[in-house]
């Protein structure tokens, strides 16, 4: 493999250059001696570390990893007997109780969900309402038509409408308790 093999050819040779200019290097070597040196191996010319003294040794390989299952093969007829690991179910956790929900609100609805759901602006949001939007073609919604009357009140109107909900709000605590 090519691309591997140039990068580490540059990079030994720019290490040789180094040295060289360091003076690491005695005098008398050349770049082409420490190349020769240091080969790198190609596919036709794999290099062998081994000498020939070497090539009569049994390599032993050792398992690394052992397990501690019995091997049972000359006995087959007790295999069949050997009873199956037992299998423990985890037990379930109990589920918190839920906190009962009150019915009571806890803070005063927002002014303008006061203000739209309040009986005295029905009527004028059912008209905004059926009002006919010019860039869909339909309907604005009672929604949007609520939207469209709150945004032409004055901030003194939207702000009686904060009061209202929050004494309106109040009422409901004291009847309830």
């Amino acid at each position: 493999m090519d691309f591997h093999r140039i990068p580490a050819e540059h990079l030994r040779n720019n290490i040789f250059k180094l040295m060289f200019d360091k003076g690491f290097i005695k005098e008398g070597l050349t770049m082409e001696q420490l190349k020769e040196s240091i080969p790198f191996d190609d596919n036709d010319n794999i290099a062998s570390n081994s000498n020939d003294e070497d090539d009569n040794v049994q390599v032993v390989k050792t398992e690394v990893f052992s397990d501690n299952i019995q091997d049972d093969s000359d006995d087959e007829d007790n295999s069949s007997k050997t009873p199956s690991p037992k299998v423990v179910k985890k037990e379930k956790k109990q589920k918190k109780e839920k906190k009962e929900k009150s019915d009571k609100p806890s803070k005063p609805a927002p002014s303008f969900a006061y203000f739209k759901s309040h009986p005295d602006n029905i009527a004028t949001i059912e008209e905004e309402a059926s009002i006919i939007n010019e860039e869909t073609g339909k309907p604005f919604g009672k929604v949007k038509g609520a939207a469209n009357i709150w945004k032409k009140l004055s901030e003194s109107e939207k702000n009686s409408w904060a009061e209202k909900s929050r004494i309106a709000f109040e009422e409901s605590q004291k009847n309830t308790d």
